[in-house]
Order: structure tokens, then C-alpha cells, then sequence
């Protein structure tokens, strides 16, 4: 008789599938008996056979480095069970060192590409971080993993040079001031812990497990996953630990069980992230409004963006570091080449606006609109017009602010003498 595995609470288990992976739990020699005559048996109503090469054992307790009456490559150690690692040692660092070193690999692929920030940033959230989901709703990441990977994605973020930004600036929403990067230890709390909401209702095997480790610590959330009737874990494991301080975040918000998901990963995402106060350009959502705008391709967004957050290396910038003189690099200007500086205060693209102005005038049909310093730097103050015509404004003048950074950097790194206004309005 193949006799089933006894998981504290009640619970039995003989063997789990996942697609075409069938996982046998053996707790007795005689039980390998009657596994191999239930494989007989399928062998022989299939034509299928069993291939003991392909085979994987783990041998745990008592079994550990003894021969066992069963065809199949046993290890001692640790065995990856449906891409995750379960053993001896550490198999929770073993399973997120191999994810981390996939997600890097990933990153150096798409690094020697020309991406905009925004692109790099769809990247990371589409191609990057979905590694990491499955094996967050199953093990806690341990801490050295969640820094290793935050500094491989700033760095293909920002190509390897400085940070301009603050990382927690980055992780903030769109209407915020971000870029929307997903906050993955947020995002890998949140997935741990929604098993924990799955487990109070439930009758299947794993909902046994998170009474039995996490009941007792847990009880103060759910008081359903404690009894006196079965089994507690008086020291739960890391992983509970890890649900349990997630719960802790999550209870900031009101009764945890009757609390909606977003309003609970919120809640998250600001203890461990926190909220940006928004600078002076940033009193409201119009500047990013504008940043967003739908007539604007990647590149032009990335340009205003760097602009509203001062993102830009400029030569003041420099100096502040101390590198350089700070002056502006255009022949015959003298002042110090601040952001505002290089988009609206330069003689040299003074021309450029009033060319703009012209436009603006004959597309909107007012004279009583000017272009302003708030307007170039964030798009605040627009012309009273419709939609269409202000997202061909939107697009002139992002491109305008495009030229005239590619014209500096052409001075500053190809000894260029600038383009003339003419060949701008071309």
C-alpha cells in the first residue's frame, strides 16, 4: 500500500502535478513497493515508460546518503521542483541567485541597444521583473538578493553612469513625477503574502502548511488559521516572518481582510518606498500631463522629464561636481549653463522661441499669448486652444528642446559650431 504523506493538521498528500511533472512523496520503504507496481501498472495501459535518468530524487531525514529500492539519480543536496529549489543548505538563495543572474543576463542583452529611459523602463516591467514573480508567491527574497538586483536594474537603467534621479522618484507613478518602474520588493511582498488569503478558506495541501508555521504569529490577522484543535509552529520559519511583517504593512490601512489589493500593495509601496513631496514645477498634474502627452514618441518624453527633474548634465552640473568650468559652451555667451539656461535664457535660441511664437500665433489664432520660461521648461501656461492644437504645440516645441540639446552636445563633444536657427526651422 502506497501510504500518503501526513502534513500537520490533517492533511494528506501522496503526490502533486503540474502539467506533465509528477512529484511522488514517500514516507516509508514500503510505499516504494507500491509505486513502482502503480507505475507498472501505467506502463503498461499507455505503452509509456519510465526513463530513471530523467528521474529526480531528494532524499530527506533518516533516508539521507542510503540506498533506496527505487530506479532514479537521488541527490542529497537540493532538487529544483518545477523551477524551484528545495533541500538542504539554502535553496531560497540558490533559487534567486539563478533568477537575478537570468534578469542580469536579460539586461546585458537589451543594454547594448539604444533605449529611451522609458523604454528601458517597459523593459524591466515586461521582460525583466516577470522572472521574479512566480518564485516570489513561494519564497521571501532574502536581502541581499532584492539589492543586488535593484543595482543591476538602476544601472541598465541609467547605462551604467550617475544616477540623476532618486530611485524612490523613479519608482513613483506617472501622474507623480516617475517613470512607473515597478517597486519589486513591494511587489514580491504583496505575492508572498496573498497565499496567506488564499489559505483561510482553504482545504488543499499547502493551506495546512501556512496553519501549521504561520497560524500562531498570523492569528492576529486572520483568526480563523488558529486553533487549539491542531498543530502550531512556535518559531515560524523566515518566509512566515517575512508574510507577517507584510501583514504588519499592510494593517496601516484598516481591517486587512476587508481592504481592497490596491489599497494593500499602497500601503506596501509606502513603507518600504514612501511618497516624494513634488518639487515647485511640480504643484500639480499638469507638467507630467504634458511630459505624457499621447502626440509624443519615448524620445521627447524622456527629454522633458530629464528637464522637469533637472536631469540634465549640464556644464553648472559639472562644476557642482567639480569638473569644468560651469560656463556656457556656446562661443560668446558667458553665463553659467544651468537647465533653464540652455532651453530659454541662451541668446542663441532666443531666435529659435520667437520663430515658435510666430507658429503659436497662426495656429491658434490669438496674439495675446506669449511664450513663457514655465511653458519651454514644463509646459504650464498653454494657449487657450483645442486639443488637437495644443498637441501640435506640445510636439513643435519638444522637438525644439531636442535640437537644441543635440546642437550643445555637438559643440561640447564634436567641436561643432552650432546650427544655424534657419536649419532648426527646416
Amino acid at each position: 500500500m502506497f501510504r500518503p504523506f501526513h502534513i500537520p493538521g490533517g492533511a494528506t498528500v501522496k503526490c502533486l502535478q503540474y502539467a506533465d511533472d509528477v512529484i511522488c512523496i514517500v514516507s516509508d520503504l514500503a510505499s516504494f513497493k507500491a509505486l513502482t507496481g502503480t507505475l507498472s501498472t501505467f506502463q503498461r495501459a499507455t505503452g509509456a515508460r519510465l526513463n530513471p535518468t530523467k528521474t529526480k530524487g531528494l532524499r530527506l531525514g533518516k533516508w539521507w546518503w542510503k540506498q533506496l529500492p527505487f530506479a532514479a539519480s537521488w541527490v542529497d543536496d537540493a532538487m529544483k521542483i518545477n523551477g524551484i529549489w528545495f533541500g538542504y543548505g539554502s535553496p531560497e538563495s540558490l533559487t534567486w541567485n539563478e533568477k537575478v543572474d537570468l534578469a542580469e543576463a536579460r539586461m546585458t542583452d537589451y543594454g547594448g541597444r539604444y533605449i529611451s529611459l522609458m523604454g528601458k523602463v517597459s523593459v524591466i516591467n515586461g521582460f525583466i521583473y516577470p522572472l521574479l514573480w512566480y518564485p516570489g508567491t513561494v519564497l521571501a527574497a532574502p536581502e541581499g538578493v532584492l539589492v543586488r538586483l535593484e543595482r543591476a536594474v538602476f544601472k541598465f537603467l541609467w547605462s551604467g553612469k550617475t544616477e540623476l534621479v532618486r530611485r524612490k522618484v523613479v519608482y513613483q507613478d506617472l501622474r507623480h513625477g516617475g517613470l512607473g518602474l515597478v517597486h519589486f520588493p513591494s511587489k514580491l511582498r504583496f505575492l508572498l503574502a496573498k497565499c496567506v488569503f488564499s489559505a483561510v478558506d482553504s482545504e488543499m495541501p499547502f493551506a495546512y502548511f501556512v496553519r501549521y508555521w504561520g497560524g500562531f504569529s498570523l492569528r492576529g490577522f486572520f483568526p480563523s488559521l488558529f486553533s487549539n484543535s491542531v498543530p502550531h509552529s512556535g518559531r515560524p520559519s523566515r518566509t512566515y516572518c517575512h508574510m507577517r511583517d507584510t501583514l504588519r504593512m499592510m494593517s496601516t490601512v484598516g481591517d486587512v481582510s476587508q481592504s481592497s489589493e490596491r489599497d494593500l500593495y499602497q500601503a506596501i509601496f509606502d513603507g518600504l518606498a514612501g511618497r516624494v513631496q513634488p518639487g515647485y514645477y511640480a504643484l500639480g498634474p499638469e507638467v507630467w500631463r504634458v511630459v505624457h502627452s499621447r502626440s509624443l514618441d519615448y524620445r521627447r518624453r524622456d527629454r522633458l522629464w530629464r528637464i522637469a527633474h533637472d536631469a540634465i548634465v549640464t556644464n553648472l552640473k559639472r562644476l557642482r561636481w567639480r569638473l569644468g568650468d560651469g560656463i556656457c559652451p556656446r562661443t560668446g555667451c558667458t553665463k553659467w549653463e544651468s537647465v533653464p539656461h540652455v532651453f530659454w535664457h541662451c541668446g542663441f535660441v532666443a531666435l529659435l522661441w520667437e520663430w515658435f511664437q510666430v507658429l503659436a500665433d497662426r495656429l491658434t489664432f490669438c496674439n495675446t499669448w506669449a511664450v513663457s520660461k514655465n511653458y519651454v521648461l514644463y509646459g504650464l501656461l498653454p494657449p487657450p486652444v483645442n486639443t488637437s492644437v495644443r498637441g501640435i504645440l506640445t510636439f513643435v516645441s519638444a522637438s525644439i528642446k531636442l535640437a537644441i540639446w543635440r546642437d550643445r552636445c555637438n559643440i561640447v563633444f564634436r567641436g561643432g559650431g552650432g546650427l544655424q536657427t534657419s536649419s532648426w526651422r527646416r
